[in-house]
This record gives structure tokens, C-alpha cells and sequence, in this order.
């Protein structure tokens, strides 16, 4: 279960990646890596695969909870902090999330890694593949529209390679 739900985070790296290209083309770069337009999608369909592979029961339980935590959020939208983005937009930001928890739920519970085994088992990787194109364009094309970007200031008296200590 934890390694599943490490692949799902660092699954969602490439979408990241491809929304702040869109929305942050301008921002200085330490590298750039050539050909994410590619690698990225791949990246993200070998993730979801990875997921999936997991089984039913791991996916039921890990996407099913967040899919709940989902529905946790919305009832606490008095609390959620709406400052810099409206509640509004982030919504339009997170459905493309809740549509693929939901879409590798199903797929998982109709596949034949520990489902019911209703779709057969090259279909059910094909379904995963699909899926995750259209999750990967569809987050990268729904992020905020402009990056917000919280950088600390840097004293210019402090040197960065000594470390303070208390």
C-alpha cells in the first residue's frame, strides 16, 4: 500500500510539470528537459499502470479514501482558504484528480487485478492507458492560470552555506 501511494505521488509529477510549462513559460528554469511532451504522458500512463497493477484492494482503499477526502473538502468549503484562489477555480482545478481516482476505481474493481475480472486483462491496461492521456492533458490544461509562486526573500547579509544554529 505505501509503495502504491508513493508512485501516485510522484505520478502526478509529469501533470505538474506540463501545467506550470503552460502557465509559467517565462520562469527561469534550472534545466530544461527536452522532450517532456512525450516522456511526460509515457511517465504518467507507466504510473497509472503501476497503480493499477497494485490490485483492487489497495486502489479501492488508497483512491477511495481520497475520493472521500474529496467530498470532505467540499463540505468545508467555509474553511477552505480562498485568498489567492477562489474556491471556484480550484475546483476546476481538482476535478481532472477526482475523475481519475474515480475512472482507476472502476476499472479496477471491473479488471482482472483482484476485480471481478469483467474486462479482460489487456483490455483493462488499454482502459488505464486511455485514461490516464486524458487525465494527464486534462490536469495539465486546468491548472491555475497564472503560477503563484511564494518565494522567500533572501538576506543578502546572511551566507548561505553557514548554518545557524540555536
Amino acid at each position: 500500500m505505501v509503495s502504491d501511494a508513493l508512485v501516485l505521488t510522484y505520478a502526478l509529477a509529469p501533470i505538474s510539470a506540463y501545467a506550470f510549462r503552460k502557465n509559467a513559460p517565462e520562469l527561469d528554469r534550472p534545466f530544461y528537459l527536452k522532450g517532456m511532451h512525450v516522456i511526460g504522458p509515457i511517465a504518467f500512463i507507466i504510473a497509472s499502470l503501476i497503480v493499477y497493477w497494485t490490485g483492487w484492494t489497495v486502489d479501492s482503499w488508497l483512491l477511495g479514501s481520497q475520493l472521500v477526502m474529496f467530498v470532505f473538502y467540499l463540505f468545508a468549503y467555509r474553511w477552505v482558504p480562498k485568498r489567492q484562489v477562489s474556491f471556484a477555480q480550484q475546483l476546476k482545478s481538482s476535478w481532472w484528480l477526482v475523475f481519475y481516482y474515480a475512472a482507476i476505481v472502476i476499472v479496477s474493481k471491473l479488471g482482472d487485478f483482484g476485480g471481478i475480472a469483467w474486462i479482460p486483462r489487456i483490455w483493462d491496461q488499454v482502459i488505464i492507458a486511455v485514461i490516464a492521456v486524458i487525465t494527464y492533458y486534462w490536469g495539465g490544461h486546468t491548472g491555475l492560470p497564472k503560477a503563484m509562486l511564494d518565494e522567500d526573500e533572501i538576506d543578502e547579509g546572511l551566507d548561505s552555506n553557514k548554518v545557524s544554529t540555536l
